[in-house]
């Protein structure tokens, strides 16, 4: 009953599924989907703080840390001081603008099968509620 019913054990599955689809379009870039999400967010708010980055991808800052060091050791990010000094700051290097430039090609086709799964027509209203449900779970955590 609980693997039919249960929210968790259904994302996470999903999720599984969904990261094992964009991982096999994404290899020959040598990224993984984790890691283009992650640049592309990075290259969409460049100079944003840890902290900035961590609320708009939905992590805390233990886990953006984290993650953050494969890509620095790739040399695809590098960090930054902040003007007052207090925050840390993370900015692509031309090679993560690289990296992201190569993957975009294969993100896109892995995209279009995505949609295509979900039925073209479906698509953007399930896109939809999986961010609304994502921002009500998020609030109802606080």
């Amino acid at each position: 009953l609980m693997a039919r019913t249960c929210a968790l054990f259904a994302v996470r599955r999903l999720a599984r599924a969904v990261t094992l689809h964009f991982d096999s379009h994404l290899a020959p870039s040598g990224l993984r989907g984790t890691q283009l999400n992650l640049l592309a967010a990075i290259a969409r708010a460049e100079g944003a703080s840890l902290t900035t980055l961590g609320e708009r991808l939905g992590m805390d800052r233990t886990a953006l840390t984290h993650a953050l060091r494969p890509l620095r050791r790739e040399g695809w990010v590098r960090d930054q001081v902040s003007a007052d000094r207090r925050e840390r700051l993370v900015a692509l290097t031309a090679a993560g603008r690289r990296a992201v430039a190569c993957a975009m090609p294969l993100w896109r086709t892995a995209q279009r099968v995505m949609e295509a799964a979900c039925g073209a027509s479906h698509w953007p209203a399930f896109n939809l509620d999986m961010r609304r449900m994502s921002r009500r779970v998020r609030s109802s955590n606080q």
